[in-house]
């Protein structure tokens, strides 16, 4: 097998070629593709990394299956206080993903807070007889109402329809509030 030679490798604009042909392109971040030549050449042969991309597989595949991870998410890593590896990067994937789901969830607490005030004591009525209950907003916010939100999706009682139905039917009664004070 035969090893690369840095000699031969191109790096302009993004891309890397070897002899002419297209090895990877690095649109959003140029400035990691010498990392990534290094990387190449220390861990691959010029007849292993053509072949896998003849077969199809990707550019990121490939080198992921010898344990490259660029520059930005090493360095992401060491600040985060995980190690510098595949496995670090997906503990540390899974945390942030964790981080963003308790985020949406208290703000969505917090908003529900407010709702839970809104709702007139019918309506909290029609909440405990699901089969009283003909008003869709309530029908889709009773698992938020109840307590029993597990996460996912934002209630659709807060949706656009929801909003301007209820403008709509509070319109008529502003409009006869103010009659004669302009």
């Amino acid at each position: 097998m035969t090893a690369f030679d840095i000699s031969r490798i191109e790096i302009a604009a993004g891309y890397v070629s070897y002899e002419r042909r297209f090895v990877a392109k690095f649109k959003y971040r140029p400035e990691d593709a010498p990392d990534f030549v290094s990387f190449l050449v220390a861990n691959f042969a010029v007849e292993e990394f053509f072949g896998r991309i003849d077969a199809g597989e990707s550019v990121d595949a490939i080198a992921e299956s010898k344990g490259y991870l660029s520059p930005h998410v090493r360095r992401e890593l060491e600040e985060a206080g995980l190690p510098a590896t595949l496995a670090g990067r997906d503990e540390h994937r899974r945390l942030q993903a964790e981080a963003r789901a308790t985020a949406f969830l208290e703000k969505s607490h917090a908003l529900l807070a407010g709702h839970r005030r809104a709702i007139s004591d019918d309506e909290v009525t029609r909440l405990d007889d699901p089969a009283a209950d003909r008003d869709a907003d309530i029908d889709f916010a009773r698992p938020f109402l109840q307590g029993q939100f597990s996460g996912g999706l934002p209630c659709p009682a807060w949706s656009k329809r929801s909003r301007i139905a209820r403008a709509q039917t509070d319109l008529p009664q502003l409009r006869t509030s103010h009659q004669g004070e302009f």
